[in-house]
C-alpha cells in the first residue's frame, strides 16, 4: 500500500473495500431515485448481480485458502506435539530421578 504524500504514517491511499461500497452507494441511490425506467432497472440490477456474484466467489476462494491454511497448521501442530512428546520421553529415559522430577516440574 502507498503512503500518502505529506500524511499521517497510517493514512493509505488504497481502501481494501473501496470498490464495494461504490457499489453499495450505487445500489443506495438506485433505491432513492423514483425516475428509473423499467430497463434501467433491469440493466442496474443485472450489474448489482454480476457484481454479487464476484464477490462471493471471491469470498468462497478466500475461505478454502483459510481452510487450507488451518488444516497445515493444525497438521504441524500436531508433528510438533509428537516430536515433543517424543523428545520428552527420551530425555526421561536418559536422565536420572533426579532430572525427571525438574522435567516433569517445568510441564
Amino acid at each position: 500500500m502507498k503512503k500518502k504524500s505529506g500524511s499521517s504514517p497510517t493514512a493509505y491511499d488504497v481502501n481494501v473495500f473501496e470498490h464495494e461500497t461504490k457499489i453499495l452507494t450505487a445500489a443506495g441511490d438506485i433505491e432513492e431515485n423514483n425516475h428509473l425506467t423499467l430497463q434501467e432497472l433491469r440493466a442496474r440490477y443485472s450489474d448489482l448481480n454480476k457484481e454479487y456474484m464476484k464477490l462471493l466467489r471471491k469470498t468462497q476462494k478466500i475461505t478454502r485458502i483459510g481452510d487450507s491454511n488451518q488444516r497445515k497448521l493444525l497438521a504441524a501442530y500436531d508433528k510438533i506435539e509428537t516430536q515433543n512428546s517424543s523428545w520428552i520421553r527420551q530425555e526421561k529415559r536418559q536422565t536420572g530421578p533426579t532430572r525427571q522430577k525438574a522435567i516433569s516440574w517445568q510441564k
